[in-house]
Parts: structure tokens; sequence; C-alpha cells
């Protein structure tokens, strides 16, 4: 099954390495595919590295657009969305 899901950047400092490192654990972590994508920049990234993710030029507000798919992709997704909304701890 795909999850779809856009979601805004509200952490101070956007996307870098520290909240990058936390997304690819929980992919890692997972038997699904993520796809997460910045139609601002049009740069699109399959969570498997930190620059791919950072490749995304992420600033705070930025709105990304994220694709789960897999069998556990709702679980998956919740995770995602839950970091996101958080600031990944840093608001």
């Amino acid at each position: 099954m795909v999850r779809i899901k856009d979601i805004v950047i509200s952490n101070p400092a956007g996307l870098h390495a520290r909240p990058a490192s936390a997304i690819i654990l929980a992919v890692a972590a997972s038997a699904s595919t993520v796809k997460i994508s910045n139609p601002e920049t049009g740069a699109e990234t399959d969570c498997q590295s930190v620059m791919g993710l950072l490749s995304l030029s992420a600033t705070p507000g930025s709105r990304l657009h994220i694709e789960v798919a897999g069998e556990d992709s709702e679980r998956l997704i919740a995770i995602l969305v839950k970091l996101f909304e958080s600031g990944f701890g840093e608001n």
C-alpha cells in the first residue's frame, strides 16, 4: 500500500544532518521504501543517505512531499510525520 503526506519543516534549522539521520534510521528499520521530494526545488531522494536528504535544501517553512510504499507503510509514515511535526526535538 502507498501512503502520501505533505509536511512542512517546522524546526528552526531546517533539514540538517541530525534530522536526516533520524529519518534514515526510521526508514532502515522498515521494509517499506520512501521517497521525499521538495516540490519547490524539484529535488527528490530515496532516504538512503544523509547527503540525499540534505540535497532537498529544506529550510524552515519548506513543504515536502513524502511517499511511503510497502507492507508497513502506514506505520512508517506515522513515524515520519511524528518526527517532522515534533521538529525533530529542536522546537
